[in-house]
């Protein structure tokens, strides 16, 4: 799969023909482009036959219908979404430096405990939150969870 704007190729190739599909995911697959290249007369894959070679690109394309569809690596993030994350993030932040009683940048086992919910759980969460297993917290480690 590959990207290009806001549509993702997917590609299948014969011995003799490679052909690229190019659409957005989730539309109709009239909606797609499509590339195709003939590696007996053209192997740098200089001309684009899709427009002059309709019958081998059909017979190509029944094959590459049987693939599953192309789909982005990675999730779009509305603006919405954005903003909640980024508040979450401030909310975490602000909860660090509220624990961080003698304001070092970082956090002690017991300033971690202070004001937590559920202070049978929460001794247990430090060391997970302890990524580097220093004994203590950077803001880092800490508004990002242990992740």
């Amino acid at each position: 799969m590959y990207p290009r704007g806001g549509r993702l190729g997917r590609a299948i190739r014969t011995k003799r023909y490679r052909i690229v599909e190019w659409k957005v995911p989730g539309s109709s697959a009239d909606s797609a482009e499509f590339e195709l290249y003939d590696y007996v007369e053209d192997p740098l894959e200089t001309k684009n036959l899709a427009a002059t070679q309709t019958e081998t690109l059909a017979d190509l394309r029944k094959i590459l219908a049987t693939h599953p569809e192309a789909m982005p690596q990675y999730r779009i993030i509305t603006p919405e979404q954005r903003a909640k994350k980024e508040a979450a993030i401030a909310k975490r932040v602000g909860a660090f430096k509220k624990r961080d009683q003698d304001k070092d940048g970082r956090l002690t086992r017991e300033e971690f405990l202070i004001g937590q919910p559920d202070p049978e759980e929460a001794p247990k969460r430090f060391p997970i939150f302890d990524r580097n297993g220093d004994g203590t917290l950077s803001e880092s480690e800490y508004v990002n969870a242990g992740k």
